[in-house]
Formats: C-alpha cells, structure tokens, sequence
C-alpha cells in the first residue's frame, strides 16, 4: 500500500498559476496551502479579481486544504487590529464583491498532518502553548487533542480580543514584526527572529521569506534543548525522528523571490522549486 502524498504550498501572493503548474506537475493525493494568496508588489485590479477567481474555484476541490494567512485575514474580517502591511481599500472592495463568507469558512487556521505534523502559516510559538499541554509530548494523540482545543478557544478569544479593537497573542504580531505581543502567533511569527519550536512535533511553515534563496530548517536537538537552523533543500526524516518526543523538526519554505514547496509522503518530506519544474 502507497503512502499518501501531501504537496505543501506556502504563500503564493497572487502567483496561482504557478501554484497550479506545481500542483499539476507534482500530482499528489492532497494540497495543503498555507495561506496569504493576496497582497503583493504592484497589485492589479485584474491580479486581485483573478485571484479570487481561482480561490473560489479551489478551495471547494476536495483534496485540498487551505490555511489563513496574515494577508487574508484583514480582508476576510474588517476588525482594523488584523490589518498588515499590503492592505488597501480597493483591493479590500474586489475581494469583498467577489468572495462570499462561505469562501472565508471553508479556509483553515491550523492542520495537523499525519500526527507529524503541525502546520500552520507562520508557525506557532512555544511561549503560546501553555505548560500543561508541553508536558505531554510523549502522549501524542493527547497531546494533538489538548494543543487543538486550546487553539480553537485562543482563535475565538483573538476574535473577541479584534471585536474590541484590541490585540491577541495568538492572531496579531510579536514584537519582532512591531506588534504588542512578545511574540507573533500563527500567522505573524518570525521564523528568523521569534520561532522557538515545540519538543515533539514538527511545524510546516511559511510567512518569513528566506532571503539565502532555500528554505530554513530548525532543529531542536532534546539533549540540549538549543535549536540549530541550517539552510538547504533536502533534509530526510525517519519515522523514529518525528516520533521521539524529545526532538522537533521544523521548516519554513517561504523563499524570498520564488516559490518553493514540500512534499510528504508519510516518511520523508522533500522540498522542491518551481523553477526546477
């Protein structure tokens, strides 16, 4: 029996044709896209418009997930503490004409792969997991239940926190990206400046853009509990490695000026460029 293959894309900012060619020529079981399709440099009305054209085509294909990123949310919701760099008025309008809440509901805040996996946008940092969920690590399926039931409360309280125009750990920026909170949450942490990962399981991110032209991965060895970050493509994981639940494997496949992409297949995670397509 095959194992199933999941294709992660990270932020595409109005690149879905490229997304696509990588969809078509990867042709996984499942697409997980880990949000921020708007906002880029020197936007169009016709950029915009197409954009939303093909999310409200894709995200009801249904062998593919897609995850809110910074970028979405503040034209997802109008509350003015979601709202980043890249908004303007205009665009807020053809997206708001184009896209239906039903669209917005069907976009996810976090996705937990294989039990391997935790991804989310910009990754989730581990000053935002409360201790009595870090303790259990060595009970895995536990540990996932307690870590997204927390996250589902956080993510309404961040809500609540915007209603009244106010910010919130989980949904709003660290102070490395000139928020209020000490750091990011997962869709404003800092991969390079914030990120501290969780012993136990591993985080697929995008949000920070590598400017070495690779992805960056973070390791945390649990003998010492400092976490190492190397820059390269390729990193093979064993199921003996994502399983020891003193260790955590992380990476962030937003590169700077070019879309790069993971492939899962149950046992080993390998990146990809689209230019190599």
């Amino acid at each position: 029996m095959t194992n199933k293959i999941s294709l992660i894309i990270p932020d595409i900012h109005l690149k879905w044709e490229q997304a696509e060619k990588i969809i078509s020529s990867i042709g996984a079981d499942e697409v997980i896209f880990l949000g921020d399709y708007f906002d880029d440099f020197d936007d169009t009305p016709k950029m915009v418009n197409d954009t939303c054209e093909w999310l409200k085509v894709s995200v009801n294909k249904p062998n593919r997930i897609h995850l809110f990123g910074n970028h979405d949310v503040h034209y997802a919701y109008t509350y003015r503490t979601l709202r980043c760099s890249g908004y303007e008025e205009w665009k807020y309008y053809i997206i708001r004409d184009t896209l239906s809440r039903e669209v917005w509901e069907k976009l996810k805040w976090y996705h937990f792969l294989d039990n391997r996996w935790l991804i989310t946008h910009a990754g989730l940092h581990r000053l935002n997991v409360p201790a009595s969920i870090l303790k259990l690590k060595g009970e895995r399926e536990k540990f996932i239940k307690e870590l997204s039931d927390y996250l589902d409360y956080e993510i309404i309280e961040g809500f609540k926190s915007a209603a009244n125009n106010e910010t919130h750990t989980m949904l709003n920026a660290g102070l490395a990206r000139g928020g209020w909170n000490q750091v990011g949450g997962i869709t404003w942490c800092d991969f390079e400046m914030e990120f501290k990962p969780i012993i136990g399981i591993g985080q697929i991110c995008g949000h920070t853009p590598q400017r070495h032209g690779v992805p960056k991965w973070c390791i945390l060895d649990g003998k010492n509990r400092k976490a190492s970050y190397i820059s390269y493509n390729k990193f093979t994981l064993t199921d003996e490695l994502l399983d020891d639940p003193n260790k955590s494997i992380n990476i962030d496949l937003d590169v700077y000026g070019n879309l790069h992409y993971g492939v899962w297949d149950g046992k080993k995670l390998v990146v990809g460029n689209y230019r190599d397509l």
